[in-house]
């Protein structure tokens, strides 16, 4: 059973982003399920490695997205975001030199940073991408 769900309350209207949201939970909920099945360690290593590499990837395409659209609050958001990719390198820091990591515990601070980033910090630059829209 999965233990992050998608529902309509984290849809921000920018369908790219949504799907981009979407992707990065199954990622989560894909690293939850390995570490609290008790895969092998180069699984779950391999687990995080995604979750960084796309958190990297999605934090990249939504700045790039506040930036052309002259978000005001594009450098606090952005402080944001290199916070949370400190936090997880230091997830998988801690997993590559054999510490165990209680995977609810990892699982649920990383699923609640991002609940909550989508639904309070990602829905105050939606009114800038969608006044663009409807600029065009």
């Amino acid at each position: 059973m999965p233990m992050f769900t998608w529902t309509d309350e984290y849809e921000l209207g920018i369908p790219a982003i949504d799907k981009q949201h979407r992707k990065w939970l199954v990622l989560l909920d894909g690293l939850y399920t390995a570490m609290r099945e008790g895969r092998a360690s180069a699984v779950i290593g391999k687990v995080i490695d995604e979750v960084v590499s796309y958190t990297k990837e999605h934090f990249s395409f939504e700045e790039m997205l506040m930036r052309s659209h002259s978000y005001p609050e594009y450098t606090e958001h952005k402080q944001l975001h290199d916070e949370f990719v400190k936090q997880v390198a230091e997830i998988r820091e801690r997993h590559e030199s054999g510490q165990m990591l209680p995977a609810v515990q990892v699982a649920n601070t990383m699923k609640q940073w991002l609940v909550d980033h989508i639904q309070t910090k990602d829905r105050l630059y939606v009114p800038y991408i969608e006044g663009a829209r409807h600029r065009r």
